[in-house]
């Protein structure tokens, strides 16, 4: 936003600091960034975590790396619950008929498939993930990769199966000492 002021129209009155507060007629020019206003549509299929992420400035390269997307998948599963009421809360709202397996169902079927989003790049022979996997809690990140795996099996959507299977299983080689 841009003050242009009038000076000829500002009103100076005995003890009152002239400039203290824009007069009456000072013209207000909002400066608009046509970037912004025209990136409020149709940016595909972001993520409400990476709309915010754009908006704090993260980079694309951050957000391809192995540690945003190991985070985020383990984020996105984490919060499934939450996301379950909060979804089968909001279709109650708008649908008396709505039952709460529905709203799992639907829940499920967002959350399971954005996480997958983020794990199918992850590579285990790629030692930039290999450091990331290992920088995780190996109970809380299996209990994430097993939930998604559950899920992908009751789909039988085997290949996504067959990847979640082998990061589970260098996942519990790695850490077989501290799991048992």
């Amino acid at each position: 936003m841009e003050l242009v002021d009038t000076t000829d129209l500002k009103s100076v009155e005995y003890n009152v600091r002239a400039g203290s507060i824009p007069a009456p007629a000072t013209i207000f020019i909002f400066m608009i960034d046509g970037n912004r206003l025209f990136g409020l549509f149709g940016d595909d299929d972001k993520t409400p975590e990476e709309i915010s992420a754009d908006s704090k400035g993260f980079s694309n390269e951050i957000k391809e790396s192995p540690t945003w997307k190991v985070n985020m998948f383990k984020k996105i599963v984490a919060n499934h619950l939450n996301f379950q009421e909060k979804i089968s809360k909001f279709f109650k709202d708008k649908n008396r008929e709505w039952s709460d397996e529905e709203g799992k169902e639907h829940a499920d079927l967002v959350v399971y498939n954005r996480a997958w989003h983020y794990i199918k790049d992850v590579d285990i022979d790629n030692k930039h993930y290999v450091f990331e996997l290992l920088s995780q809690d190996p109970y809380e990140f299996s209990l994430c990769l097993q939930l998604v795996l559950k899920y992908f099996e009751k789909q039988e959507m085997y290949e996504k199966c067959a990847h979640l299977h082998s990061i589970i299983k260098f996942i519990e080689e790695i850490f077989q000492d501290s799991l048992d």
